[in-house]
């Protein structure tokens, strides 16, 4: 048994032979050889800190206060509050289409035909990317869009707005809604862009930003499915199941509040 130093511990008495430890804190008494646990000696006890110890601590507390405060603004950065504007309609136009055929792309997966030219103007009401679905690797990303009625914040503070499996839903507790305006001033985009400087303005695309979209409203005809298009939506009057606009996107432009 290894033998402690006496001078640091403090007096201890052998609780079989009653008499003071020759060395405190000792395993093992030397008088009657009974055995003591090792636990309440001296050696046992937690020894101070030095200098080096101290400065490691003092550096994991300060990386931890550096991921903490990093962490938080992520949060804040993803999570960023829509703009609000006040009362009153912000964007006055509908979108415009003219009809029209030609390819716009084909290649060994997919023909993109376009069936009428669009643009729009419109508040931005979500954004939701998908990643897995059929379409994801031509379409990765939803924009539900209003104007009119549907561009103002009186309306939509009236509203709850979610999106999910490539459809946009709104909700109300208002008892008496123009359920006519939230139909035909509002809808579902998939955004297919045209290149990857339109892709990266698209994906910044947030909740409630002004935006003005150019490009095609189109037909997506994969060849793997030829017989089963993926076909836009060619008015505003529809609702549910295939009537969502399938845009290539060519211009992505910000607009200022009016």
């Amino acid at each position: 048994m290894p033998e402690l130093d006496a001078a640091r511990a403090p007096q201890q008495r052998c609780s079989g032979c009653g008499i003071a430890l020759e060395l405190a804190g000792a395993f093992r008494c030397k008088t009657c050889a009974r055995a003591h646990a090792s636990g309440s000696t001296a050696a046992r006890r937690p020894r101070a800190m030095d200098s080096d110890e101290r400065a490691v601590g003092a550096g994991w507390g300060r990386k931890l206060l550096v991921a903490a405060v990093a962490g938080a603004l992520l949060f804040v950065l993803l999570h960023k509050r829509a703009p609000s504007y006040g009362p009153g309609v912000l964007i006055q136009d509908e979108p415009l289409q003219l009809s029209t055929n030609k390819i716009l792309v084909e290649n060994d997966q997919y023909t993109i035909t376009a069936l009428a030219s669009y643009q729009i103007k419109a508040r931005v009401l979500g954004a939701k990317t998908y990643d897995s679905d059929f379409v994801a690797s031509v379409a990765p990303l939803d924009l539900a869009l209003g104007w009119q009625a549907m561009s103002s914040d009186t309306l939509l503070g009236t509203l709850r707005i979610s999106q999910s499996n490539r459809f946009y839903f709104w909700r109300t507790d208002a008892a008496d809604f123009p359920r006519k305006q939230i139909e035909t001033q509002s809808a579902n985009h998939h955004m297919i862009p045209a290149d990857a400087q339109v892709r990266k303005q698209l994906m910044k695309l947030g909740e409630g930003e002004l935006v003005a979209l150019r490009g095609y409203l189109v037909k997506v005809t994969f060849k793997r499915f030829p017989d089963r298009p993926w076909v836009s939506s060619l008015t505003r009057e529809d609702v549910g199941n295939g009537a969502c606009e399938i845009v290539y996107v060519e211009q992505v432009e910000a607009i200022a509040p009016p």
